[in-house]
């Protein structure tokens, strides 16, 4: 949630480095160790399993995920395609319940808004100013 706050690159990989610093210090734990799951499949031009700054950026939590559970916690999302699955049937449950459907495409990305969009929304007097780097949509 502070990250996608910064504009400059320079500073985003400074918080990067100092992240992997503190865990590897503090934690007792081996940052790539840690995340080795996110940059399983990608090829990268640093040492093998070493997780890089844009896998990190996979990284993505939800408590929406499981609709079997009624206590919902927040816990990783590991299967983003399961993960758009899951908010397309919430898409035609509320499509089915209402009288102006929303006919949207679902991918990726989406799905993983929707996810930062909940975290803002059950945030008591939650505030979001929402923009988009690329252009969507028709004019």
């Amino acid at each position: 949630m502070f990250y996608d706050r910064l504009v400059d690159d320079a500073d985003r990989a400074w918080l990067f480095t100092y992240v992997r610093d503190v865990v590897n210090a503090q934690m007792n734990t081996d940052f790539d160790s840690l995340f080795a799951h996110l940059s399983q499949g990608h090829v990268t031009s640093g040492p093998p399993g070493h997780v890089t700054e844009d896998q990190l950026r996979s990284l993505v939590f939800c408590d929406f995920a499981d609709r079997k559970v009624e206590a919902r916690h927040y816990a990783e999302v590991r299967d983003v395609e399961q993960l758009r699955h899951v908010v397309e049937n919430y898409l035609d449950e509320f499509n089915s319940n209402n009288k102006k459907p929303m006919d949207l495409v679902l991918f990726r990305s989406v799905s993983v808004c929707v996810c930062f969009l909940r975290q803002v929304y059950v945030i008591q007097a939650g505030c979001l100013v929402f923009t988009c780097k690329g252009a969507y949509g028709a004019t």
